[in-house]
């Protein structure tokens, strides 16, 4: 994984309401395990659009 790669989350039925798509915009080893600053094309009404997210937690859909 690496910026610019287009992510969404591993394992999310369509069905749960969470099926965001974005891109990676910085990386990090966080205190526990590395993580990935995903700006979110999603319009969540309560979330902002950037979030850290682990990386086990991200499925890569396309890289550049």
């Amino acid at each position: 994984m690496k910026v610019g790669d287009l992510v969404r989350i591993l394992n999310d039925p369509l069905t749960s309401g969470y099926a965001g798509h974005g891109v990676v915009v910085d990386l990090r080893n966080g205190p526990k395990y590395p993580e990935a600053l995903v700006h979110w094309f999603d319009e969540w009404t309560d979330e902002k659009p950037r979030e850290w997210n682990k990386i086990e937690n991200l499925f890569v859909l396309s890289e550049i």
